[in-house]
């Protein structure tokens, strides 16, 4: 199945993903604010939450993105997440690794967005 997206980045915990998203159903449009999404999956509740992207930073081989109330640390293996009410550590996994039904909400979520 042919998605509406690419995914660049995702991290991964017990209980939340953190994914970086390319549109690719947006073919016309050049605002990058409308083509890539930082996105944020409880998987307790199974609710999506994109975060409000301020900076990233590049290092060698660490990675940083400041978000508005939040900000995730990385590298190519593990990665912190600090948010506005929880604290994660991540695993880097492939981006061809993710859950079907994982891909399934996101596709929903871009359908309201």
């Amino acid at each position: 199945m042919k998605t509406s997206f690419k995914i660049l980045y995702y991290l991964d915990s017990n209980f939340l993903s953190l994914l970086e998203i390319k549109r690719t159903d947006l073919e016309t449009e050049t605002d990058k604010s409308k083509l890539y999404h930082w996105l944020i999956l409880d998987k307790r509740t199974n609710q999506i939450q994109k975060l409000d992207f301020v900076s990233m930073n590049t290092s060698g081989r660490e990675e940083e993105r400041i978000f508005k109330q939040e900000k995730l640390q990385f590298n190519f293996n593990e990665g912190i997440y600090e948010g506005k009410s929880q604290t994660a550590e991540l695993k880097v996994l492939l981006t061809d690794t993710l859950p079907k039904p994982v891909i399934n909400t996101i596709e929903k979520y871009l359908l309201n967005f």
